[in-house]
């Protein structure tokens, strides 16, 4: 679980970049068939897959919540 603030997102919001205060890391919702709207800037809450691809970290989410609302 990750927990930060959405910097950008994918226009269909399949993917998004979480910022945590620490560092920031690509989460990509589109394996998991749900996308989320368009909430930059918005407090996220991320559970999921660590997994790396090209030799950098990402996230394959599972279960996101936006300022209380989930999406799975």
């Amino acid at each position: 679980m990750i927990e930060g603030k959405i910097q950008t997102e994918c226009p269909a919001g399949c993917w998004f970049i979480v910022d945590d205060g620490v560092a920031s890391i690509y989460i990509d919702i589109f394996p998991s068939n749900f996308v989320i709207p368009q909430k930059a800037g918005s407090n996220v809450r991320v559970f999921g897959t660590v997994t790396k691809k090209d030799g950098d970290p990402l996230i394959t989410g599972k279960i996101v919540e936006i300022d209380g609302e989930i999406y799975r």
